[in-house]
């Protein structure tokens, strides 16, 4: 007999604060859950023209838009009203600066939850089953923890079946450069590093990946250096384009200037030597933790940056052979682009769990869990 498909609800936001990556790790996941079994996904998330745009270009036609605020008891009251409504009680949640408060309102109202974090945080969270894939994580602080935590790099969410995909070798020269500062590039730090490096690496072409969150100030000063830019044949810029599209980019590229955002995690699996110009300290102790495995150059916050230091830099790994191998040797040791799957087989798992205990095994089921 043909097994129900797994009612599954997402909540996450993207927008220029936020940027994109969550929104991008809940598609990424729902596509990785739709190859192993048959699920039925509802997404809710706040009201925002690329967020609602990119559900819908990649096929997800069951959300449903908040109405209220920022206020997080009306978010879970909001939340679980609308999956009351279309009957889910199975809840993954992937969103920014969240309380335990706010987890555990959620755990005790649902069948199961699931939370998935990228932080340098080491704590227990009120959920079922937990995600963490920065690369700070340390998974021992978490056995002797109820519950169940999946840590490292190991599970970091990256889409488009990014394994799939053969990572390049390393050229002798550079003749592609990839730029980008993530999906809202909050601090500008897209035109400042254009403008650091331009007049250089002649006959390189340098494609700007434009983030989709975009503020208006950060559009305008972005079309601004644009018009500023010497030789501007040589840069092209990419703005709303798939991920599929985006990987393209990564396999074609001999050296990146890029966040700490997921996009470095991505460009570890393709093994693109980067240089990390960060936007806050968050981002700067993620990038510390990729440099302390000899995997990139992390020049740190972004604004204390004077340009001068990024063209140096630029130039030094654009012309050591040497030291762009051992980069993109260390980086490729770091991910190996099956996070996804593993984490889409663990929440179908969870969700599973949960139908066979039934009302009695709710919220006893840590262990249980941990052991399915």
């Amino acid at each position: 007999m043909k097994s129900e498909p797994l009612r599954i609800a997402f909540r996450v936001d993207a927008d220029t604060h936020v940027g994109t990556g969550h929104l991008m790790e809940v598609m990424a996941l729902i596509e990785a859950m739709e190859s192993i079994c048959a699920v039925e996904p509802l997404v809710v998330t706040r009201a925002n023209p690329y967020t609602v745009e990119r559900l819908e270009r990649s096929g997800i036609r069951n959300v449903m838009l908040l109405d209220g605020g920022c206020d997080e008891e009306e978010d879970v009251i909001e939340t679980v009203g609308i999956l009351s409504a279309w009957g889910y009680r199975d809840l993954v949640i992937d969103l920014l600066d969240r309380s335990d408060a706010f987890y555990a309102a959620l755990k005790e109202r649902l069948a199961t939850t699931t939370v998935i974090l990228d932080n340098n945080v080491h704590k227990a969270t009120p959920a079922d089953l937990v995600i963490n894939f920065s690369i700070t994580q340390s998974a021992c602080f978490y056995d002797p923890l109820p519950g169940c935590y999946l840590v490292g790099p190991r599970y970091a969410i990256l889409g488009g079946a990014i394994a799939q995909r053969t990572p390049p070798g390393v050229k002798e020269s550079v003749s592609r450069i990839f730029v980008n500062q993530g999906g809202g590039d909050p601090y500008g730090l897209t035109s400042k590093t254009l403008k650091a490096v331009d007049g250089m690496f002649e006959g390189a072409q340098v494609d700007v990946v434009v983030g989709g969150s975009l503020g208006r100030a950060t559009l305008a000063e972005l079309e601004e250096t644009k018009r500023e830019l010497g030789g501007g044949e040589r840069y092209i810029f990419h703005s709303n384009i798939s991920q599929q599209e985006v990987y393209d980019l990564m396999e074609r590229a001999d050296l990146a200037l890029t966040a700490a955002g997921n996009t470095l995690y991505e460009l570890s699996y393709f093994g693109v030597p980067s240089i990390v110009i960060c936007h806050h300290p968050l981002h700067d102790t993620v990038a510390r933790a990729f440099e302390q495995e000899g995997a990139v150059i992390n020049l740190g916050e972004g604004n204390r940056l004077d340009e001068e230091v990024i063209a140096c830099e630029a130039l030094r790994v654009a012309g050591d052979l040497g030291l762009r191998k051992t980069l993109s040797r260390n980086m490729r040791r770091i991910v190996d682009g099956g996070g996804t799957a593993r984490v889409a087989r663990r929440i179908a798992e969870v969700v599973r769990w949960s139908r066979q205990a039934g009302p009695a095994g709710r919220g006893k089921g840590a262990a249980e869990i941990a052991n399915f």
